[in-house]
């Protein structure tokens, strides 16, 4: 308000009274009160209420609510409910029709009361159609056979449509890196040109200068067949792929709040892959008010289309063959041959001559002989 200018130099320097000053510029005394009082003449005098504005309809649920927030401290710090899931359960679980702002600010009020919380920033990021797509992973506690399980997730997001590709493992070995991958191309129709992925061990031997990176032989396989090229962040550096951080953190709060469960890892896939699926109605934030279903569909027109396979990884030929020190029987018949083995994280494929073996139980899953050796083959 340009009349700040001439109220501080009458009352400081010409002496004019409250009085005076109010009734030349047909202001209150109040107004010219908390003009007087301000140090910086650039600001705008703010209402401030006093009080929080009554929301009748949340004092219902407040006990509900409340049990929540202190649940939410015994759980995963990333799997913690949100306000936009604390409204989502009320109104399924309760009939709850108070609007979303509402529950918002209420939510808010009484995080401040229990345990005041950090508020996140976040960078936009702006790409071509099929130009990129960004890979992480997080941990995520699930019930599993009535037991609770540490799961590896997979999360993998289009950087310019926004749909996403999420998968449960049991590790993060390199079968189940390149599996993951083999997957999500899979599910989203094509291959973006570049990948933004975390400098995971079982991938990067070595960080060099820069970007440069020693690569693991069977991942530069995987890329020089889907023809896409393979970036690494910067370490300690994971706003460079800020689109699937938000993912990974989306997924704990809304796809694991409350905590999954099913019987086999199949079952809890299945799952997410509906809730992927689900995503495509959604419209992310300064997407011109199109849907991630739509720009999706106008990805794969764009993006190239790859035939989907997995990748060996080579054995030595003898009566038995060892991957990850864990041997595997194989027909006598075949001793001093070189045989191929194929890793996949549940699984394992042993080919003979362009003939394969039935899918063997991994390690971890399969039950092995008196000797300690997994048996399970008839590829002869």
């Amino acid at each position: 308000m340009p009349d700040i200018q001439f109220i501080r130099p009458l009352r400081e320097r010409e002496g004019w009274s409250l009085r005076r000053i109010a009734r030349e510029f047909h202001f209150s005394r109040k107004t010219v009160t908390k003009y007087l009082q301000r140090t910086e003449t650039t600001e705008t005098p703010q209402y401030v209420r006093r009080n929080p504005s009554p929301a009748p309809q949340m004092d219902p649920p407040r006990a509900v609510i409340a049990s929540w927030l202190r649940q939410d401290a015994e759980m995963p710090r990333k799997q913690r409910h949100t306000s936009r899931r604390i409204g989502q359960r009320l109104r399924e679980e309760y009939g709850a029709t108070a609007a979303e702002s509402t529950v918002r600010h209420s939510v808010a009020r009484m995080r401040r009361e229990l345990q005041p919380a950090a508020q996140p920033v976040f960078l936009d990021l702006v790409f071509d159609p099929a130009e990129a797509a960004q890979v992480d992973w997080g941990e995520v506690q699930v019930i599993q056979d009535g037991q609770s399980v540490t799961a590896q997730m997979f999360c993998m997001r289009l950087a310019y449509s926004g749909a996403c590709y999420v998968q449960l493992f049991p590790h993060q070995r390199l079968e189940t890196f390149l599996a993951a991958h083999v997957a999500a191309f899979e599910f989203f129709g094509f291959v973006p040109q570049r990948i933004i992925d975390d400098n995971l061990t079982t991938v990067v031997q070595h960080v060099l200068h820069g970007r440069e990176r020693e690569l693991n032989p069977r991942f530069q396989e995987l890329t020089a067949h889907y023809i896409y090229d393979a970036v690494f962040v910067t370490p300690a550096a994971g706003w460079e792929k800020g689109l699937v951080e938000g993912l990974v953190g989306y997924v704990r709060r809304t796809d694991c709040v409350p905590l999954p469960s099913g019987p086999d890892w199949d079952t809890l896939n299945a799952a997410l892959k509906t809730d992927c699926l689900a995503e495509r109605v959604r419209t992310l934030p300064r997407r011109h008010h199109t849907t991630i279903g739509e720009l999706w569909d106008h990805e794969r027109t764009t993006g190239a289309s790859r035939p989907v396979t997995w990748w060996p990884v080579r054995a030595t030929s003898q009566a038995m063959v060892r991957h990850r020190r864990v041997p595997y029987s194989v027909p006598a018949s075949r001793v001093g041959q070189t045989l191929r083995l194929a890793a996949y994280w549940d699984h394992v494929e042993i080919w003979i001559r362009r003939r394969v073996s039935p899918p063997i139980p991994s390690a971890s899953l399969a039950n092995r002989n008196d000797n300690g050796i997994i048996t399970s083959m008839s590829c002869v």
